[in-house]
């Protein structure tokens, strides 16, 4: 009896280690539809480049945006055929109202294709002036920004409501970060200086 039953336990092994590799056989690997997904902010809105790989074709594809990256809205759509049988195809769209002083999240709805990834974006405005901050109370984290097309030495200053100097940096980019976890909460005061030009931001952490 316990040799009929090591038997039929083996056989069952036997057959499961071939469904499986039958199963795994079966399964492949998803086709790559899209290259070089990217946005970059340009001025008051946000180019999106992409690269529809050749072999693959899709009609009237729309380019969609999220505030969340879970509920999107279609914001352009290339009509008509889009991709090629031959050969890879770029697009540049530009989106021209994308959310002031936030994350932008795009992603491209290939109709049968199925959708490309998410890629996100952060979008600063910098129509009413150069300089903004962000603060994020969960994080405990501030990002200063400023606008620097040009790549110069910008220099900064935290202030407390005392007027006492708590930290100070400089940067040659348009963004940067700062913790304030370790900041008491209350009002402070960003000094950004451009050479001559100095403009200064209110604080608050909480």
């Amino acid at each position: 009896m316990k040799n009929i039953q090591h038997k039929l336990l083996s056989f069952t092994k036997i057959c499961f280690v071939i469904l499986a590799v039958s199963l795994c056989g079966s399964l492949k690997a998803q086709p790559l539809l899209i290259e070089n997904f990217t946005g970059t902010q340009f001025n008051n809105s946000i180019v999106l480049n992409f690269t529809l790989v050749k072999g693959n074709t899709c009609t009237d594809t729309e380019i969609q945006r999220s505030t969340d990256g879970i509920n999107f809205i279609v914001i352009n759509t290339i009509a008509g055929i889009c991709g090629s049988t031959q050969e890879n195809i770029s697009y540049s769209i530009t989106d021209n109202s994308p959310v002031a002083n936030s994350y932008n999240y795009y992603r491209i709805n290939l109709r049968s294709l199925g959708f490309s990834d998410i890629i996100k974006v952060r979008y600063i405005d910098f129509s009413a002036s150069n300089a903004l901050v962000i603060y994020n109370s969960q994080q405990q984290l501030s990002t200063l920004f400023y606008k620097n097309s040009s790549a110069k030495k910008i220099e900064f200053e935290i202030l407390n409501q005392h007027g006492m100097v708590i930290y100070s940096g400089t940067s040659n980019t348009s963004e940067w970060n700062v913790s304030t976890s370790a900041w008491p909460r209350g009002l402070y005061f960003i000094k950004f200086m451009n050479g001559d030009v100095a403009i200064t931001r209110k604080l608050m952490v909480f």
